[in-house]
């Protein structure tokens, strides 16, 4: 298993190639991401318990996710004349979401159930900033009102998660793949998965601020400037903003998740 080292301009790229990839097939990668989203709301229904069934459950269904990216990749591009129509494939999408219920699928809980446990360490950790408001939001044990939502100390728990979360999401930001497509135990494939992204800290450096440019700016400047010409349409206006961010921007992002391992780990898609 060797991971190549990238430029920062792959890394920027990443996004782009995950839009090319969805373009190919758009009207089922966003209708399988918006049934991941679902099955993982119903997952965190019950309080405690559905924070760490939704936990261990993550690594299979990226896998689902990624099997999905991969196969829309591998497939021959649309003709000259028709780049923009999407692929005429009629498989059902629940089977694909859950298809990385397979062989693999005790070492993918297993990576899970890690992932569990050190997203509720540093969950735990936001106690000391707000009193474990942040703690039982997100275990559901507590709604969050307007007051407690404009509160500083719950920013200030934010912030902590966010700085501490970050390490280990990108710790295990090839970690599902390499068990479910790789073989490789939890452990190794957390090594190599981390080895991985600080080789490439440059790519994922680029890859973050394109994200945060087109994900976040771009989209608040364009809502920012239409409420400026239009104030009266302002519930459209966030309606048309959200329905792309949910069809369009999503799954793009999810898609140059498995970019990022097809460059880095040398996937050849013309095989």
């Amino acid at each position: 298993m060797q991971a190549l080292t990238l430029t920062a301009y792959q890394g920027w790229r990443w996004l782009a190639e995950g839009f090319r990839i969805y373009r190919k097939n758009p009207h089922f990668l966003a209708l399988l991401l918006l049934c991941y989203w679902m099955v993982f709301l119903l997952l965190k229904t019950p309080p405690i318990l559905g924070f760490f069934i939704a936990a261990v459950c993550t690594p299979i269904f990226s896998v689902g996710l990624m099997n999905a990216c991969r196969d829309i990749d591998h497939e021959a591009s649309p003709p000259p004349e028709a780049p923009l129509k999407p692929f005429p494939r009629r498989r059902p999408v629940l089977p694909v979401l859950f298809s990385g219920f397979g062989e693999r699928q005790r070492p993918l809980l297993l990576l899970g159930a890690a992932y569990g446990a050190a997203s509720f360490a540093v969950l735990a950790g936001t106690a000391l900033f707000d009193g474990g408001l942040s703690f039982k939001v997100m275990l559901g044990l507590a709604p969050i009102d307007d007051k407690a939502s404009v509160d500083i100390s719950l920013l200030k728990s934010q912030q902590f998660w966010l700085l501490l979360h970050l390490p280990v999401v990108l710790a295990w930001w090839y970690t599902p793949l390499l068990v479910g497509w790789c073989g490789l135990s939890p452990a190794k494939a957390l090594f190599f998965s981390c080895v991985a992204v600080l080789r490439n800290w440059r790519a994922f450096f680029a890859y973050g601020l394109c994200v945060l440019l087109v994900g976040v700016l771009l989209p608040l400047s364009v809502f920012s400037l239409l409420m400026l010409a239009l104030p009266v349409a302002t519930t459209l206006i966030a309606y048309i903003v959200t329905v792309l961010f949910l069809l369009v921007l999503a799954p793009s992002l999810v898609a140059s998740f498995y970019v990022s391992y097809r460059d880095v780990f040398h996937i050849d898609t013309n095989a």
